[in-house]
Order: C-alpha cells, then sequence, then structure tokens
C-alpha cells in the first residue's frame, strides 16, 4: 500500500490517527500520491463517519482534520519506532 494522507481525531481524548493508503501498484489509483489527488467529496465523507461512527456508543471523539502524505509517513515511521522499541529489532523484521 502506498499511504496518501492522515486522518487526525481525538478518541476518548487519546490521539488515533488514520493512514489513508491505496493500492501501490493497482492502475485505478496510480495517480493518487498526496491528499489534493483524493476526491474532496471522498475526504468529507470519510471525516464525517469518523465523526460520529462511536456515537451509538455514547464514545466521545474529536476530528482534527487531514494532514498530507508527508504527515502520514511520519506517523508511520514514528509508529515502526514504537513497535522497535517494544518488540525489538528481531520482531520487526519478522
Amino acid at each position: 500500500a502506498r499511504p496518501i494522507g492522515l486522518f487526525r481525531m481525538l478518541d476518548r481524548g487519546v490521539a488515533d490517527d488514520k493512514v489513508l493508503a491505496v493500492p501501490a501498484y493497482d492502475p485505478n489509483f496510480q495517480d493518487y500520491y498526496d491528499l489534493p489527488h483524493i476526491p474532496q467529496h471522498f475526504l468529507a465523507e470519510t471525516g464525517h463517519f469518523f465523526e460520529v461512527y462511536k456515537e451509538l456508543e455514547g464514545i466521545p471523539t474529536e476530528v482534527l482534520g487531514w494532514e498530507r502524505v508527508t504527515m502520514a509517513r511520519d506517523r508511520i515511521l514514528y509508529a515502526m519506532d514504537l513497535y522497535r522499541e517494544k518488540f525489538g529489532e528481531s520482531a520487526a523484521e519478522a
């Protein structure tokens, strides 16, 4: 998969970022590399979904908005570092 953006939100007051990615080698997505390449209505629909998807459970969420591909890559690398810290290098290679 190829990351193209990051949706930032809070779930119960805790950061809960979502990476938006497309299949890396699918010709249907060959021109999608960053948020401006995505239909803006799709981004609005997706944002709305995450704003209300836990409402029926009474769980508060707060939408912080979309970030570009560079932020998505940074957060992926951050998550990989956290994984290595917790499980060590050998687990990251598995």
